[in-house]
């Protein structure tokens, strides 16, 4: 989607991202120094291959492993050369590999790949090198994607092709949609063709989604293949999945909706607004759509008490961009109701986007009693109202507040 900018919810959900990984980072640093080097590292090889599987959410070790990938490369790559090796040993060594990015193994992926010819093992390899770049695996998946009837090497493989853009593709990924008999497959090769950015894929995602009997996980990524590709015939469609039994289809709508902006599906993102689990993706598309008369939902979709956590940001996001009036004293009351510290931070980071000095005395006031971390906060949101650095000199921001006059 070259030419695209990143959309603000995208960049406050990746900041996000970043600043989790950034502490859970720091502190798997901090106990990798109190280590011995080779007891360490050999530790983390060992706990990286023991979990059961090979994700940032689930396994613990593979953060550190990350931040050792230089030191570990040596072992992980003897293990995945080591013929004498169980295949679903190596396979889980490639998917290290590919998790945390070492580029410099692709070229032993493929050629351990070859050593598993004939093996179902041979794709997961194959898939690893793709996720690290290497296009040169590109003629064998489309192989497999055109002629093995496995339904698991056929899924590796499509989702492998749609990270590598592999253009050659888009006809058996269009072929593989319509496999009724292998949803999960149907799936993958979905989101790939919204990878591949084809327009000849709109009409079999087209019809992928808009039947009610398919798969709920196929119908979400081809709604998002739809999103992908900027499909201005998916918005009807779109407009109809956004009150989907399944909030899962709603939320996929609502991003189609974002991707093609268009004036008369407000009433459908209004509805959202007011429908627990559809706030979040809805308040993205009143940003992406600027439809500031929405200003007043977006402060009651704040404010309900079944907003759910993930969705929040997103709705505090839009606030600001919009500079929703009223924002300023509604964030205020919702910062005294708040009891969850992290809701009280998301808050103070929404005040000086909202750009509402109003709030200042109050801040000022509630800065006075408030503890470490939230006073830092409380600090940031008032230096970012006023323009002053202050710090924490509470007499300085009563004087500046007013709050001493006689």
């Amino acid at each position: 989607m070259g030419g695209h900018q990143a959309e603000p919810g995208a960049i406050v959900r990746r900041s996000m991202y970043l600043i989790r990984r950034y502490f859970l980072l720091a502190g798997a640093l901090a106990l990798a120094s109190v280590l011995a080097a080779p007891a360490a590292q050999a530790d983390t090889l060992t706990d990286v291959l023991a979990c059961e599987r090979i994700d940032f959410d689930s396994c613990a070790a593979l953060l550190q492993a990350e931040a050792e990938k230089t030191k570990l490369e040596q072992g992980l790559v003897a293990v995945l050369v080591d013929a004498s090796q169980p295949a679903a040993r190596r396979v889980k060594v490639a998917q290290v590999l590919a998790a945390i990015d070492v580029r410099s193994a692709s070229e032993v992926l493929i050629s351990s790949a070859q050593t598993l010819q004939g093996k179902p093992e041979r794709v997961d390899l194959l898939q690893a090198a793709a996720r690290l770049g290497n296009a040169k695996v590109a003629p064998q998946l489309l192989d497999i994607v055109e002629h093995d009837g496995d339904v698991r090497a056929c899924t590796l493989a499509a989702g492998a092709l749609g990270i590598l853009h592999e253009k050659k593709a888009v006809a058996a990924l269009i072929r593989l949609v319509g496999r009724d008999d292998a949803p999960r497959l149907q799936a993958e090769a979905a989101h790939a063709l919204g990878m591949l950015g084809d327009p000849q894929a709109i009409a079999p995602l087209l019809a992928l989604a808009s039947r009610p009997q398919v798969y709920v996980p196929a119908r979400v990524q081809a709604v998002d293949a739809l999103a992908a590709l900027h499909s201005a015939q998916a918005v009807v469609l779109a407009t109809q999945l956004v009150d989907a039994p399944t909030r899962d289809i709603g939320r996929a709508a609502l991003r189609v909706l974002q991707a093609v902006p268009t004036a008369w599906t407000e009433p459908a993102v209004r509805f959202a607004l007011e429908t627990p689990g559809l706030r979040g993706e809805a308040a993205r598309a009143v940003q992406a759509m600027q439809l500031s008369g929405c200003g007043a939902l977006l402060l009651q979709a704040m404010a309900a008490p079944d907003l759910d956590v993930q969705e929040r940001p997103w709705v505090l996001h839009a606030i600001g961009k919009l500079q929703t009036p009223g924002a300023g004293p509604a964030l205020l009351k919702q910062l005294q109701v708040a009891t969850a510290e992290p809701e009280k931070i998301l808050l103070l980071h929404a005040m000086p986007e909202v750009g509402d000095k109003t709030v200042v005395p109050e801040l000022v006031l509630i800065l006075q009693t408030a503890q470490k971390p939230l006073n830092n906060h409380i600090i940031f949101a008032l230096e970012n109202l006023t323009g002053q650095r202050l710090g924490p000199d509470v007499v300085a921001w009563r004087k500046l507040a007013g709050l001493d006059k006689p």
